[in-house]
Formats: structure tokens, C-alpha cells, sequence
């Protein structure tokens, strides 16, 4: 995928690998615990939020991040705004 603009890559700010021994991601240098897959999601946003990257972030997610109770803790107060989420 390339930038419409600059024809320059665009990459993800980070990913993650689960597997039994826990969970290797982008976002921190040590193993991380198995969290449910919502559970990790929240987490990450929130990690890359707080990047504060200077750019608009939208996270684009499957159905399976379609989880009331999960949008509500990312749109507290305490979480950094706007967080914009497509839910395919």
C-alpha cells in the first residue's frame, strides 16, 4: 500500500504474534501475557495513541472488535482522543 499523495509505503505502526509462550509485539521489547484478543487490541491502541505521531490514526479492525464494552474504555476520558475505528 503506498501513500495516495506521496506514493510513499505505508507501513503499521506495530503488530503482534500470539502464540502458547505469550505474546511478542512491536510495541514493547519483552514477552508480553496472552490477553484475549479484545483485551490486547484496547492495549494497543491506546500504546499507539500515545505515540503521539502527529498524524491522524485510524485503526482498522474486523468484526471481531465490534465490542461495546471495549469502544467505551477507549473513548474514557483518560484515553487519548480522537480515536478513529472502522469496524469491517
Amino acid at each position: 500500500m503506498t501513500s495516495a499523495t506521496s506514493d510513499l509505503p505505508i507501513a503499521p505502526v506495530a503488530q503482534s504474534l500470539t502464540n502458547n509462550t505469550g505474546c511478542h509485539s512491536t510495541l514493547n521489547e519483552n514477552l508480553l501475557p496472552q490477553e484475549t484478543h479484545l483485551d490486547a487490541l484496547t492495549a494497543s491502541i491506546s500504546q499507539i495513541e500515545a505515540l503521539e505521531l502527529n498524524k491522524t490514526l485510524i485503526h482498522l479492525i474486523d468484526r471481531e472488535g465490534d465490542s461495546v464494552d471495549h469502544l467505551r474504555q477507549l473513548m474514557q476520558p483518560s484515553s487519548p482522543l480522537p480515536v478513529s475505528l472502522i469496524v469491517i
